[in-house]
């Protein structure tokens, strides 16, 4: 399929999806202008049961049917606000064939090489190394989906692909700062770019998302770029430079200076959750140096252990020593007295 006969199969594709989305937009005013015309009528008709009531002097029925109105009124001010942003949304002139030729023509001058996916339906270009604030992020690929155009007011229609993914730290799915999951985060874009593509100017929207791309908005990114490298801790999540980041090796793992410690006997690294107090003299101590008591089964350091018993089993096995030296003594005593 040669370059012409390709463009004029999207072009058609994408003004059929233009015209779905226009028939959808006004589909949409009878939907919102029923439910307002019904509950009009609601009104209508407890205000005329409220008349008949009193007419009778039904009061209580009157008062049933006056609760029925408040609630009713109550009701209008929020459809009627609906209805009316719902016609205010503007329904654009639907592109002609000729335009989107001239688009596709107009993207090719400025993208150089533009991908018509005819299997998928899916338009691409290729941005070129992105560098944020001294931070290289590489290269993306915009995808246009056409079979999504329909709905783009309700969902973006297009992905953010990172070609050579150069991710955060702390979250391998943000692989820019406005990008999670190939999701871009529009901002302040989001209505720009949905009119670029409702009206059917496809090389304004290309050239919109890879002005965003190469923006740093510090108020609302995914991950700051401030934490952009460096290792994230384990247990906490803080991201560490190389130099305040702390490998474990009893988990392999990396650890910040809050949730690590070292081991008192050999002085390795332990994060907190590797390392174990000696039951004896209470100091930290690795699984590596841990060794137990083999009368009490206490856990201990290798300090606080001398033949394989610890300081509290050899303490109490001095005081039974003693103490059975001095029965000893005073039975002797008695004897000899």
């Amino acid at each position: 399929m040669n370059a012409l006969r390709k463009q004029i199969r999207f072009a058609n594709q994408i003004l059929k999806a233009l015209s779905r989305q226009h028939h959808n937009r006004y589909d949409e005013i009878p939907a919102k202008t029923q439910t307002l015309t019904e509950k009009l009528h609601e009104v209508s008709v407890e205000t005329g049961r409220i008349q008949k009531a009193n007419d009778h002097h039904w009061f209580y029925a009157a008062a049933k049917s006056k609760a029925r109105l408040e609630r009713a009124l109550s009701d209008l001010p929020h459809l009627i606000r609906h209805a009316k942003e719902t016609l205010a949304r503007p329904v654009n002139k639907v592109p002609t064939l000729r335009d989107l030729i001239a688009e596709f023509t107009q993207l090719e001058a400025e993208f150089g090489d533009v991908v018509f996916d005819v299997e998928n339906s899916i338009i691409s270009i290729t941005t070129e190394s992105i560098e944020l604030d001294d931070t290289c992020l590489g290269e993306f690929k915009i995808e246009l989906h056409i079979d999504k155009l329909t709905e783009s007011h309700r969902m973006a229609p297009y992905y953010v692909i990172a070609l050579d993914p150069h991710p955060a730290a702390s979250s391998s799915d943000v692989t820019h700062p406005h990008v999670s999951n190939d999701i871009l985060c529009e901002g302040d874009g989001h209505t720009a770019i949905c009119m670029a593509l409702e009206q059917g100017r496809i090389c304004d929207f290309f050239n919109m998302i890879e002005s965003i791309l190469n923006t740093y908005n510090p108020d609302s990114p995914y991950v700051p770029l401030s934490e952009w490298t460096g290792r994230p801790c384990y247990d906490c999540g803080y991201i560490c430079d190389n130099e305040s980041s702390y490998y474990c090796s009893c988990c392999d793992q990396d650890f910040c200076e809050s949730c690590s410690s070292y081991c008192r006997m050999c002085e390795e690294t332990v994060c907190l959750g590797c390392g174990s107090q000696c039951e004896c003299c209470e100091s930290l101590i690795c699984k590596h140096c841990v060794q137990q008591c083999s009368e009490c089964g206490r856990y201990c350091c290798d300090q606080c252990l001398e033949n394989g018993i610890c300081n509290f089993c050899q303490e109490e096995r001095q005081e039974n020593e003693e103490e059975t030296e001095t029965i000893e003594s005073e039975n002797e005593y008695r004897t000899a007295g």
